[in-house]
């Protein structure tokens, strides 16, 4: 979960990521974001924080249904 603080100064949140990735046409590119437990001087682009969701993602993804519907398209593009 993380945190901002908004304009006026106040800390919102928390706040899963993947809501805050939702609203990312309304930040600016300093928009700083943190972890919960962390403390706001800690806190890092939320354009970097997408980054590293999207790097966990990729790491823990079951890669064996893509992989197998590849393959599949694959074999059928190649037997005609």
């Amino acid at each position: 979960l993380w945190y901002y603080i908004d304009p006026q100064g106040n800390t919102q949140g928390p706040f899963r990521l993947t809501s805050l990735f939702d609203w990312r046409g309304f930040f600016d590119e300093d928009f700083k974001v943190w972890r919960m437990g962390e403390i706001a001087e800690q806190a890092i682009l939320v354009t970097d924080a997408f980054l590293m969701m999207n790097m966990q993602r990729a790491l823990t993804a079951e890669p064996s249904i893509f992989t197998f519907h590849l393959d599949l398209e694959h074999l059928i593009r190649s037997s005609f």
